[in-house]
């Protein structure tokens, strides 16, 4: 899988002399007395998946690829007065809304700052283009096309393939938007669901409309024409003002150098941890590299510091065994201990839980939301949502005295379903008979091997209905301005994007992490421009530490990760995998399965 980088200041430097040649690192690095500073350009590469940390469980540790990394790294950049301007290559971005806006962000600061902003785009589509218009000037590669075709949401339904296996889907649900089980139920979306899937798409095509508009200082009639004509030759693109030039990367660097002076350097690994000296062969070097040693992983912190605390996953109430590898779950056991945790630290003033969820089990969120309000009344709690926030996932997040999001974060979906996957058509058809004895009237209401009576029907309802009205409450308890009924309107278990919440009054913020720290600091009485720490949590473990010392994590290592699926059944897989998980769970908390805008 293709990762993201952030390249500066440690490793290789290019060196490009006006008129041509290179200097070596050894010329550069003694100047002649009274030469002018350098023009110092810091190289990042940005394109994958963006993960927010570190997988709970990894083999060899590297921070390199996740989206903390990234903005540390542009960060860092925006405020070194030696670096003039950043060169982003952006590739195959297939982060989601909300991440990369968080970059986007961040390239906007930059250019606040003084620093001229240059990206260099592969090709790509609509996401990659998106980051690209923060920049003052778009470069496009001879060989690149430009796949900037508007946008496309999917929704995958699976009772057709249910149908040919004999497994049908029984369900009920709380809130008319409550969509997530039409997956299993129906061949395509109810009325209100498309209703819901056409308000999301549309708010996201008006944020790539503006974000075009104004980054290529056109009206929106006419970025609006320019969606609609794509895709491009790089050729096209150049002529309709889409980027800027059409160049290789070499060509580029040439062109910056003309106006940079006599000592102009690309840094190609700017910002990156310095590594301690690589391990002498041996098995105790061989071992401490997989054990992830290095600065990354220092024992504790001293100073006041700020705790992120990541949920990232489906939300479940105990570890879990047998799940995809790699695919990340949230123990609210595991969670609710690190949280406590982190209350009780003299030395952590705030706490600013990130949220990456989908939901999940109703039950494990209420005792997650429960531990967050505990540590709210010890010190300021505040919540960032990432990519997704839904459902469970805003639930927990609701947690929090604050609660921060990007516009195109997925959020909301403040329902519940409850329900079963019935199996008995399948036995049939496999030939297996089954046998029961049964004692009392709702002995079979979670067995897999009939459908629900309508008494039991009825008795499901109740459940779920009650666990809607807990959530409702939940979310009025950290709203202040908003009733149970107030909430109630808003929810219905319909998905909004985080600028869709934010006037909705389900969002406090419109932000990044770094906008939700910065409010943690306030709320710590912390002055702005004092450093604290800031320590992120769960913290990982090397596959060697987990097989010598056990579970500690919100996830174990499964057994199915190897398999590549293509591309929508890879989507479908980690929510598959958390309904597994959730077996025997009559109140589920999880948005709609597979929305996806692209």
């Amino acid at each position: 899988m293709r990762t993201i980088r952030g390249l500066c200041c440690c490793a290789l430097v290019a060196v490009v002399a006006v008129g041509g040649g290179l200097l070596s690192a050894a010329e550069q690095a003694k100047p002649a007395a009274g030469a002018a500073a350098p023009a110092k350009y810091a190289c990042f590469e940005v394109d994958g998946s963006m993960p927010e940390t570190l997988p709970p469980v990894y083999l060899m540790e590297t921070t390199e690829g996740t989206l903390h990394a990234v903005l540390d790294g542009l960060g860092k950049a925006r405020t070194d007065p030696q670096v003039r301007g950043l060169i982003v290559k952006v590739g195959d971005v297939g982060a989601g809304w909300a991440k990369v806006q968080e970059v986007r962000q961040e390239l906007a600061r930059c250019r606040q700052g003084g620093k001229q902003v240059v990206c260099v785009l592969e090709g790509g589509g609509n996401m990659g283009y998106y980051l690209a218009t923060a920049a003052d000037r778009v470069v496009l590669l001879p060989s690149g096309q430009l796949m900037l075709v508007g946008l496309r949401a999917e929704a995958i339904f699976l009772k057709g393939l249910l149908d040919k296996i004999g497994v049908k889907g029984d369900f009920v649900q709380a809130g008319k938007y409550k969509s997530a089980v039409e997956s299993f139920t129906q061949t395509g979306p109810s009325p209100a669901a498309r209703e819901e899937l056409e308000s999301v798409l549309d708010d996201y095509y008006q944020q790539l409309l503006a974000a075009v508009a104004e980054g290529r200082h056109v009206p929106e009639s006419r970025a609006a024409a320019l969606l609609r004509d794509g895709p491009y030759t790089a050729a096209q693109a150049k002529a309709a003002g889409l980027v800027d030039d059409v160049m290789f990367y070499d060509e580029l660097v040439t062109d910056l150098a003309r106006s940079g002076g006599p000592r102009f350097e690309v840094v190609t690994d700017y910002g990156r941890e310095e590594r301690p000296e690589v391990p002498k062969p041996g098995s105790m070097g061989f071992l401490s590299m997989l054990l992830g040693g290095g600065p990354t992983r220092r024992a504790g912190v001293t100073g006041p510091s700020i705790a992120v605390i990541y949920a990232v996953g489906p939300i479940l109430s105990e570890e879990t065994d047998g799940l995809l590898f790699g695919e990340e779950m949230v123990s609210s056991r595991t969670l609710a201990k690190t949280i406590r945790k982190a209350a009780e630290d003299a030395n952590v003033k705030a706490i600013v839980l990130r949220v990456d969820s989908p939901g999940g089990s109703a039950d494990a969120a209420d005792e997650i939301w429960h531990e967050l309000r505990l540590a709210d009344a010890k010190k300021p709690v505040l919540a960032s949502l990432s990519d997704v926030a839904a459902s469970g996932g805003y639930y927990i997040a609701a947690g929090a005295r604050k609660i921060y999001a990007d516009p195109g974060c997925l959020t909301g979906s403040i329902g519940v379903f409850g329900g079963k996957l019935v199996l008995a058509g399948l036995l049939e058809k496999v030939g297996l008979n089954v046998a029961i004895v049964e004692r009392g009237r709702h002995g079979g209401i979670e067995s897999p091997l009939s459908e629900f009576t309508p008494d039991e029907r009825r008795k499901v309802a109740e459940l779920v209905e009650d666990t809607y009205r807990l959530f409702l409450a939940r979310v009025a308890a950290t709203r202040p301005k908003m009733s149970v009924e107030d909430v109630d309107k808003v929810a219905q278990g319909r998905v909004w994007t985080g600028a869709q919440a934010y006037t909705n009054g389900l969002v406090d913020a419109l932000g990044g992490l770094g906008e939700a720290i910065d409010g943690a600091k306030a709320a710590a009485g912390i002055p702005a421009g004092q450093a604290v720490e800031v320590i992120q949590l769960p913290k990982p473990r090397s596959l060697f530490e987990y097989l010598l010392f056990g579970e500690e994590s919100a996830q174990t290592p499964g057994l199915w990760g190897a398999a590549a699926l293509p591309g929508p059944l890879a989507r479908v897989r980690p929510y598959v995998a958390a309904l597994m998980a959730l077996d025997g769970e009559l109140s589920i908390c999880m948005m709609p399965a597979v929305i996806v805008v692209r």
